[in-house]
């Protein structure tokens, strides 16, 4: 049985961390919950365990730290990777499209975030351009005792990509969640 972590980055609690214009369709926090249990849910459906490093934001009092939430999921013995999952932001309101990030060095982390992209790419239902697969030197990548990817699922300060993440996490989700058995397939 294959366990993934997935992490909704970006809890409500930091205020700062919302990154989206005022009157957007929604905000990161938001988001990211969304496509990660949409996320989960095609993973089960699949034969896939997951296990998320947060759960919806509930009780501002108790926000969970990026650095408890990469803890947690290096506590799993048996997880066979980390997906975080982000959305983006600009001052360049015609910044698009999704990347997936891995850390420099990680083989296997490079071929998860390959075939999440390639999953994006192909995709007819999801339109959004691809800025590529990166090296990324993020915490959650750098500190992750297996291999980890940081998905960017678009940018929340242009107007298509928002409608894309706010109208279709699902679809985010499954896309992400199939790019990931494509790679525990091989």
């Amino acid at each position: 049985m294959n366990l993934i972590c997935i992490d909704p980055g970006h809890p409500s609690f930091n205020g700062d961390r919302l990154r989206a214009p005022a009157g957007a369709l929604i905000n990161e926090p938001t988001a990211t919950m969304c496509i990660a249990l949409c996320c989960a849910a095609h993973l089960y459906r699949h034969g896939v365990l997951s296990i998320l490093t947060r759960l919806p934001d509930l009780n501002p009092a108790y926000p969970v730290s990026l650095r408890k939430r990469i803890a947690d999921a290096n506590s799993q013995p048996i997880a066979d990777a980390l997906i975080s999952i982000h959305t983006n932001a600009s001052t360049n309101t015609a910044a698009s499209g999704f990347e997936v990030f891995h850390h420099p060095g990680s083989v296997e982390g490079k071929r998860l975030a390959a075939a999440i992209a390639s999953t994006f790419q192909l995709s007819s239902v999801v339109q959004m351009p691809s800025r590529g697969v990166h090296e990324g030197r993020f915490y959650v990548l750098k500190h992750s005792s297996m291999p980890a990817v940081l998905v960017e699922c678009g940018f929340l300060t242009n107007a298509h990509d928002q409608e894309i993440i706010a109208g279709q996490y699902n679809d985010c989700g499954v896309l992400i969640a199939q790019g990931c058995l494509v790679w525990l397939s091989k």
